[in-house]
């Protein structure tokens, strides 16, 4: 693909058989028995990066436009794909609320004992590191009161069953709410 090299940083598709070139880019697709070839370039934040390319040695081939635009959404999704891995996580709004805030943010697995999947990182307000408590994911029943446990459990059990909508009465007994969506809120100081 040497010869069209100027090409394709400029942005342009190359496509086509060795007979539709000039001279210098037919003898080097034949000289390696192109018979057609396709090349889109990739370009990372508007800095040419490199092609996608497919030859096909066997027999000339007419790529279709629906060929072509494919390869150039594909050449899209890779240079994409570069950008992410090279910016550093920014962390959506969600994130920096969950973590200015004093609420965990946790999944735990479907079965008993229900090992810790993830948990937010604002859990080291309470004087915990995620990354612990991440490997070794069984052992937060331990780390409980005694009194809580059944509460957590009963909760985790609950949310397994569709069942993940509860409220805590005075009593500090748990009760399941019914499970339709809810629109508004009590006003302050209103019974519920």
């Amino acid at each position: 693909m040497l010869p069209r090299v100027r090409t394709l940083t400029s942005g342009e598709t190359v496509v086509g058989r060795p007979r539709d070139f000039d001279a210098p880019a037919r003898n080097f697709l034949e000289a390696g028995d192109i018979k057609s070839v396709l090349a889109v370039p990739i370009f990372v934040e508007g800095e040419w990066s490199g092609i996608i390319g497919f030859e096909n040695c066997r027999r000339e081939h007419d790529w279709l436009p629906a060929e072509i635009h494919t390869i150039k959404i594909l050449a899209e999704l890779v240079s994409a794909a570069i950008i992410s891995l090279r910016r550093p996580q920014v962390p959506t709004v969600a994130n920096r609320i969950v973590e200015a805030s004093p609420t965990i943010v946790y999944r735990m697995g479907p079965k008993a004992p229900f090992p810790l999947v993830n948990i937010s990182q604002n859990i080291r307000r309470y004087g915990y590191d995620a990354a612990e408590l991440l490997a070794a994911p069984d052992r937060w029943p331990q780390l409980m009161d005694a009194k809580d446990l059944p509460v957590a459990l009963f909760v985790s059990r609950g949310a397994l069953e569709n069942r993940s909508a509860f409220r805590r009465r005075r009593d500090d007994q748990f009760r399941r709410r019914d499970d339709r969506p809810s629109g508004h809120r009590a006003r302050p100081g209103a019974r519920r």
